[in-house]
């Protein structure tokens, strides 16, 4: 059956492409895992430059902050040391206090519902 299609159904040489979107050539994996290692590296030094933490450094920032507090039993609204002590722990550590703000920002934006902010 496909000895008699190729010998009888032959396809034109010369027809034109029907190809409206051509595919892309796709990369060998270790080209595409180099650019991979390449984008990390420079995020993770872009980051060290700006000086600015991760959320896991501000989150134990503020456990450290929460562990060194003077809490009574309960919290109250009006207690502002502990983000004044994690600021603290951070810049103390080499951290930029403003890119810090940045992070928590991103964080809450992220965390809380648009309608509670």
């Amino acid at each position: 059956m496909d000895s008699a299609r190729g010998a009888y159904f032959q396809r034109d040489p010369d027809r034109p492409d029907n190809m409206f979107v051509k595919p892309r050539r796709r990369q060998p994996v270790e080209v595409s895992r180099a650019k991979a290692r390449l984008r990390t590296a420079r995020w993770r030094s872009e980051k060290d430059r700006r000086r600015a933490p991760t959320v896991s450094e501000v989150g134990m920032s503020l456990a450290v902050a929460l562990a060194t507090s003077s809490w009574s039993d309960r919290l109250t609204s009006l207690d502002y040391d502990l983000l004044r002590r994690a600021l603290d722990d951070l810049q103390a550590r080499g951290f930029s206090v403003e890119e810090t703000k940045k992070t928590m920002r991103r964080l809450r934006l992220r965390l809380v519902d648009p309608g509670d902010r």
